[in-house]
């Protein structure tokens, strides 16, 4: 083998192995305190009571791994019907990234954005600020499968959510999102073929029915 064709073949085999900045440079155990002090401080915000619980752990410990671990995938989706706490673990999300940002864990820039799905598809009609979303390093889509699927733009239709996933998916780019969907029902609603690059690139994580929208904080 001559030298050019093994610069190639190392120079492939450094690109298999590199990790994906996103990844929290703390270790699983610390992303998880991180996570359950930024979900109670969250929680507390929205007037609600912590419901703590087996449940809940696992699904915090679930992301803890997903964040921190290079071999995990690269996002979420978070399943489960109203009320049961996926908004509130997105925000938290937001906020304990933001504080590992400023307390120098995570580089400045570091950070996660979060657009509710119907604002979403009818930001399509702005090429511009559509665009700069679907680029967006870490994007929180919150609420899928409540926007209208399709969209016209002067008679064009468009289909807003599935070209954003698919060139998210295309870029490696981490993506969390908030559904009510089941996850079986995720390829009914949009096609099999985004059902399962989710399946591929994020972490399914299905909550339980911890109704904190119904659970008000004692005074």
């Amino acid at each position: 083998m001559n030298a050019k064709l093994e610069d190639v073949l190392s120079r492939l085999e450094k690109s298999r192995t590199t990790t994906h900045p996103f990844k929290w440079n703390v270790t699983p155990q610390g992303a998880h305190i991180v996570l359950e002090r930024a979900y109670m401080c969250a929680v507390a915000r929205r007037g609600r009571l912590y419901i703590s619980g087996a449940q809940l752990d696992d699904i915090l410990a679930k992301m803890a791994q997903l964040l921190t671990n290079p071999g995990c995938k690269l996002g979420a989706v978070l399943c489960g019907t109203y009320g049961n706490g996926k908004t509130t673990l997105l925000y938290a999300l937001q906020n304990a990234i933001n504080c590992l940002s400023e307390a120098g864990v995570c580089p400045s820039n570091y950070g996660i954005q979060i657009v509710d799905a119907v604002e979403l598809a009818y930001l399509a009609k702005d090429f511009d600020k559509f665009r700069a979303k679907m680029m967006y390093p870490c994007l929180g889509i919150e609420d899928m499968g409540r926007e209208p699927q399709e969209i016209l733009d002067y008679g064009n239709r468009k289909s807003p959510i599935i070209e954003l996933l698919e060139y998210r998916y295309a870029h490696l780019l981490p993506t969390f999102i908030t559904t009510n969907l089941a996850p079986e029902d995720i390829g009914k609603e949009y096609d099999e073929r985004i059902a399962s690059r989710f399946r591929e690139t994020m972490e399914i994580i299905k909550f339980p029915d911890l109704a904190y929208r119904g659970s008000k904080k004692r005074e």
